[in-house]
Order: C-alpha cells, then structure tokens, then sequence
C-alpha cells in the first residue's frame, strides 16, 4: 500500500478513509470486469492509484476540482503507475460532459456539513473538508448519472449526514449500502 513517499499538496493529507476506499475497490475490481473506472475528487490520487497499483482496469479517469493537486498527481501516477491509461481533469465533476459511462466510481468527499462545521483558516483545505447540501446532492445526481447499467460507486461519509445523499439514491432508483464504519466516517455503496 502507499507509503510515506506519496506527494500531497501542503495542506492536505489523506487519511484512513481513503485506504479503505481504495482496498474495497481493488476488492470489487478483482471480482468484476473493471472496462472504465472514475476517481472523483482525486486529491492527491491515492484511491486511483491503489486501484491501478493491484487490478487490471482499462480505462481510468481522475477528476479534481482543485488546481493544487495536479502537480501532486501527476507526480503519484509518473512514481507509481506506468504504462496505464489515465486521463487527469482539473475541476468540477459537474462541468464535465461524459458520453462514457463508468462501471466502478470513487469518491472521499467532504463530510462536514458546512452550516454547523467550524472552517478552516485555508480555503483550499475547506473545500476537501466541508459541503454544502445542495452541491453534495448536486454532485452525487451527477456521479449517479455516469454509472454503467451494473456499476457501482464506493465512498466514504458520516453516517449521521447520509440523508442529503440517501434522497439523491431514492430519487434515481439506485441503492444505498452501508459497508464499513470507521472512526467518524462509514464506507458506503450506491448499486
């Protein structure tokens, strides 16, 4: 797994979540035949590179809103990965107008509620650590919508929070798992 040497923008560290993340999706991807994988809200990479690093997947996409993590990624996939083929975008996962559609999807995304969380000093750091529900649902609606007929998205969230997205899931006929709790933050699926 990845190891101290991993690049990460100052501000930002990855954390547990994103170990477990990526350890499900290697798991799925080892079981199903992976044809086109989206890693939303990349960061620094970590959950797409684990996958890459321990399955067989043809094509990867890395999305991330912020313009700081570019050079850290391409750092991670040049240090890790070799000979795969993966296509970086830097910014909004709602901007993009995907004709693909994706069979594993993942994502860490901010889970403190932004009406009742205390921001931080960094902006670029609140906008990894804090949502708005409306941009949540938003972005959720449009993760959703990029899923293959069978796929699956992975991702982390408080489990106390989960409603803003389990109205999203309802609303698309998709369903909603629970997988995993880890400390502060649960593992989910959306089918």
């Amino acid at each position: 797994m990845v190891n101290e040497d991993f690049f990460q923008p100052p501000f930002y560290h990855f954390n547990e979540d994103s170990i477990a993340l990526s350890k499900l999706a290697i798991e799925y991807a080892n079981r199903n035949r992976i044809t086109n994988y989206l890693d939303a809200g990349a960061g620094c990479g970590v959950i797409a590179i684990e996958v890459l690093r321990n399955s067989e997947i043809a094509f990867t996409h890395l999305v991330e809103k912020q313009e700081a993590f570019h050079e850290s990624i391409q750092g991670n996939l040049k240090k890790y990965i070799s000979e795969k083929n993966v296509k970086i975008t830097i910014g909004s996962i709602l901007n993009i107008e995907e004709i693909e559609t994706y069979d594993l999807i993942t994502i860490n995304p901010p889970y403190f509620n932004n009406k009742n969380s205390r921001p931080s000093h960094l902006a670029q750091k609140n906008i990894c650590r804090l949502y708005d529900e409306t941009e949540l649902s938003n972005l959720f609606e449009k993760l959703i919508s990029l899923l293959s007929a069978n796929g699956i998205i992975f991702f982390s969230f408080r489990k106390n929070e989960i409603s803003v997205i389990q109205k999203v899931v309802d609303k698309m006929n998709r369903r909603l798992n629970l997988l995993e709790e880890l400390n502060g933050a649960s593992l989910f699926s959306i089918i």
